[in-house]
């Protein structure tokens, strides 16, 4: 809104993150999911008692509430199961960090 941006006109990309077969978080991690989210229980899987949420299904959702219908998530891959990738969950304090970029493009 504040640089008048049409939602349609944002392409989205979604890069490496942890992947829902592999990020497994407790029961009450849903919490942390704002009560306005229609989309909730759609983010969370359950196997064998255990829960998993999926981050880049949440992220999808939330750009298509915000009217973002393109984005392209041929890149996710796992960052907990891709040993190419930064993962806290896997390495702990011991793990680095990835840095993302963002960027605006002015229409011509």
């Amino acid at each position: 809104a504040h640089f008048g941006t049409n939602p349609t006109d944002i392409q989205a990309f979604f890069g490496p993150s942890a992947s829902v077969e592999a990020y497994e978080v407790s029961a009450d991690f849903a919490k942390n999911i704002p009560a306005s989210c229609s989309f909730v229980d759609d983010v969370f899987k359950e196997r064998n008692g255990r829960y998993y949420f999926d981050v880049p299904l949440y992220n999808q959702r939330l750009l298509e509430q915000m009217g973002v219908t393109s984005y392209n998530r041929d890149y996710n891959e796992c960052t907990i199961t891709h040993h190419q990738y930064c993962s806290y969950r896997r390495e702990k304090e011991l793990g680095l960090r990835q840095v993302s970029i963002a960027m605006l493009k002015e229409k011509l």
